[in-house]
């Protein structure tokens, strides 16, 4: 009985677990579709070539924009 207890405590809080690991792995790809829509309008702007930079570069390694 005990282990019967023990794997529906298991099999009930797999759902919750695999909502939050999902949620987090869709904010990851909504963050970096957002950011590359910014530096694509930076570079529109003709912002990035006045710092010298390009797009490939800024995407690649995003910390040269602060």
């Amino acid at each position: 009985m005990i282990v019967s207890i023990l794997c529906a405590i298991v099999h009930g809080s797999a759902f919750p677990l695999m909502i939050i690991v999902f949620g987090n792995m869709i904010d990851l790809f909504v963050n970096s579709g957002m950011f590359a829509a910014v530096v694509v309008q930076l570079d529109d702007l003709g912002i990035l070539a006045s710092i010298g930079y390009t797009q490939a570069q800024v995407v690649e390694d995003p910390d040269l924009l602060q």
